[in-house]
């Protein structure tokens, strides 16, 4: 299971899609989540990337890079979610971890699979 960029997931940084939210505010555990997921044996194959702060809906992030549909290249995911969706889309892992702030899990749906 892939984790959205703002969720913990110890001891992996939280960047939040930026390049300096990590060092201001340091991984000590996993977050709620992860941790009831992790005690049921979900395995973690690591951190996706997603809007800078989850701040937009169209998942496009200069630092690290935007998600693109895995079904169109040429096309983007969409949403803060962005990279979730595209690892699960992608085939890569069967589900990931993702947050809504603002509709951003059905902006990711409905550019993804629409």
């Amino acid at each position: 299971m892939a984790v959205k960029d703002d969720i913990d997931c110890y001891p992996h940084q939280s960047k939040g899609g930026t390049t300096w939210l990590h060092e201001i505010r340091p991984v000590t555990k996993d977050g709620v989540a992860v941790s009831r997921l992790r005690s049921c044996g979900v395995i973690f194959v690591g951190k996706a990337n997603m809007h800078e702060l989850g701040l937009g809906d169209t998942g496009m992030n200069p630092h690290h890079g935007t998600p693109r549909n895995p079904h169109d290249p040429q096309r983007y995911t969409g949403g803060s979610s962005s990279g979730s969706a595209a690892i699960v889309a992608s085939g890569i892992c069967p589900a990931a971890l993702g947050s809504d702030a603002g509709g951003c899990i059905n902006v990711v749906f409905d550019f993804t699979y629409c």
